[in-house]
């Protein structure tokens, strides 16, 4: 094997990219987060509703977007009178 002392081993490039990158999801990441397939993430990123970043040719969502995403849209379902993250309540059966 031919490495040079300045590559890093694989556990050295990961502990790298958590330390430079720790706050950045990929995007499988953040549809994963979401609960949403990477389709629907790409048409909300496309809306301008969740933010994204470029490193090189791979896009990433900082924690902090998706974060913000998350409370427009408690804050939005509030408005309107739903909570998206309630279940919802059981229907009432004949004896009550």
């Amino acid at each position: 094997m031919n490495t040079t002392p300045d590559t890093p081993t694989d556990g050295r490039a990961a502990d790298l990219r958590d330390e430079l990158y720790g706050d950045l999801l990929s995007l499988d990441e953040a549809a994963f987060a979401l609960n949403i397939s990477r389709y629907t993430l790409a048409k909300k990123i496309g809306a301008r509703q969740i933010s994204t970043m470029r490193i090189g040719r791979r896009s990433y969502v900082r924690r902090a977007d998706l974060s913000a995403y998350i409370t427009t849209i408690r804050k939005n379902g509030a408005e309107r009178g739903t909570n998206p993250a309630a279940a919802p309540e059981p229907a009432p059966t004949q004896g009550e």
